[in-house]
């Protein structure tokens, strides 16, 4: 993460932007400012060292970038030495400063959820647009995301006995709202068409492992399934899962049907019932919207250089 940082300081002009990106010089927070070196609670030596091992490390991959990247029209190549030299910590902070700024009018985060990435988006491109180096250009898309608006809820009775509440739950990523009520039927890991049978006017129930929760849930649709619930695998006897289940990446493709994740203790217990001939009632709520945030890659593409030697160096902003 510290790259990006770098490479403003190197590149961009030596004046910081105005408005929303920085904060009143007055203005105070309740979060300690991690990478104030002169408040209590920021950056401690051993930190800063690292930092500085790391700017250290990146200015020299980057140089090397540099180094190779000869000018087409005059033939010149940039030195090195000089390139490393021109780099700074405090530079450096400069920016991660910024980047702080930002997270503090999102809550402490710069999430692409809540704005803070698109606007960390927005502040990297003005400072590469001061910078005689690069042709600079925005590459949109969009990231799927699952918003839970209400917590779920799931019941089981099973002999003679009235509902028994399961409050160790969770909503598995990009489930559809639904509320039903129907026998529960277990698929054991679900990942064949064989493990599901006829599940139609059932829950069908399955556990982690050996095919992806995407793969389980599709199968337990085209089993005519009511609705899923997923245990966590063995490891995890008293943690439920609530991993995504949607098509890989690329592949927006969503399971529409309730589903709900469980610890594998209860998971256990439930497998053992079910084997035993007993008949499980489950009831099931599930509250999940699908949405999709708009976000962006930032590409910086060198005006001079050879075209016949690439280098591609990426960061996470």
């Amino acid at each position: 993460p510290l790259l990006v940082p770098l490479l403003l300081s190197l590149f961009a002009k030596r004046t910081m932007p105005s408005g929303r990106y920085d904060m009143e010089e007055n203005e105070t927070s309740s979060l300690v400012n991690p990478y104030n070196r002169k408040s209590k609670g920021g950056l401690k030596r051993r930190q800063l060292l690292f930092v500085a091992v790391v700017v250290v490390v990146a200015v020299i991959i980057v140089a090397a970038v540099i180094a190779t990247q000869n000018n087409d029209k005059t033939g010149d190549t940039p030195s090195s030495n000089e390139f490393a030299a021109s780099v700074s910590v405090d530079d450096v902070f400069v920016h991660l400063q910024q980047f702080y700024n930002i997270s503090q009018q999102f809550n402490n985060t710069r999430s692409a959820w809540l704005g803070g990435f698109n606007m960390s988006v927005a502040y990297v491109v003005s400072q590469l647009n001061t910078s005689d180096y690069f042709d600079v250009s925005v590459q949109p898309f969009r990231v799927d995301h699952f918003l839970e608006e209400k917590s779920p809820s799931l019941t089981f009775s099973y002999d003679s006995q009235g509902a028994v509440a399961n409050t160790n739950i969770k909503t598995m990523r990009f489930s559809s709202t639904g509320n039903i009520t129907a026998p529960l039927k277990d698929a054991h890991f679900g990942c064949t068409p064989a493990d599901f049978g006829d599940q139609t006017g059932h829950i069908a129930l399955v556990v982690r492992g050996n095919c992806s929760f995407y793969e389980k849930g599709k199968l337990a649709l085209d089993a005519g399934a009511a609705g899923v619930i997923f245990s966590n695998s063995e490891d995890y006897p008293n943690q439920p899962t609530n991993g995504r289940v949607r098509g890989g990446e690329g592949n927006a493709e969503y399971v529409d049907l309730p589903m709900i994740g469980i610890g594998y203790e209860y998971y256990s217990t439930l497998s053992t019932v079910l084997a035993a001939g007993v008949v499980v009632e489950a009831s099931m709520s599930t509250y999940g919207k699908r949405t999709y945030q708009d976000s962006a890659n930032i590409i910086a593409e060198m005006k001079n250089g050879r075209s016949d030697s690439v280098v591609v160096v990426g960061s996470h902003l």
